[in-house]
């Protein structure tokens, strides 16, 4: 079961320490999240804290992404995260730095602005997972990754802006790529085709 950490609040009286701690305090001041490694348990931890805490005003939130992905399951936890945020009237904006893949992708694609750099670029790729057990364990497997991927693609065509008539904005077109599971990479000419971003910055 995933459960969303404490937030842990920033005593701005006091000076951070570490050269780690003192960018981490400075981006947080400015409302700035950071997920620029693997997108892993301890990474979603920070970030959910993170988020939490500055959602407690419903000020603006802006999460930089440069991040190869990683785990579903806390791409998941910072997900909620961000929604949290959102249901509580904090616009969120995603900015691409150079990579937004995998589990990054669909975290960029969670916020209400999305942004990427112009030699920055985005992956999309169905779910890979290992299951060890008998044939019941295979069978529930397969349920839930066919369950996942099915929501996914409903997201992604949702989240399109596309232009009306093209398949970037149906169910059918993602679950195609979700079910191939080939890597499927998107450069900013194309992120913008698909309208899987709303703005391409210089």
């Amino acid at each position: 079961m995933r459960t969303q950490d404490e937030p842990t609040y920033v005593d701005e009286t006091k000076e951070p320490r570490g050269y780690e701690d003192s960018l981490r305090f400075a981006a947080l001041k400015r409302r700035e999240v950071y997920l620029d490694e693997r997108v892993g348990s301890e990474m979603a931890a920070r970030i959910v804290r993170e988020i939490s805490l500055l959602s407690e005003k419903p000020d603006p939130i802006t999460v930089r992404i440069s991040s190869n992905g990683g785990s579903v399951e806390s791409e998941f936890a910072i997900v909620d995260a961000i929604r949290a945020a959102q249901r509580k009237g904090c616009i969120v904006t995603g900015e691409v730095y150079g990579h937004g893949m995998s589990a990054a992708f669909e975290v960029l694609q969670t916020c209400n602005v999305r942004k990427m750099g112009k030699s920055a670029f985005l992956m999309v790729h169905g779910i890979t997972s290992w299951t060890v057990g008998d044939l019941r364990d295979l069978n529930a497997e397969q349920k839930l990754l066919t369950r996942l991927h099915r929501e996914t693609a409903k997201f992604h065509a949702e989240r399109s802006t596309a232009a009306a008539g093209t398949p970037y904005k149906t169910e059918e077109f993602w679950l195609t790529i979700l079910e191939a599971n080939t890597p499927v990479y998107l450069f900013p000419e194309e992120a913008l085709e698909w309208g899987m971003v709303d703005a391409v910055e210089d």
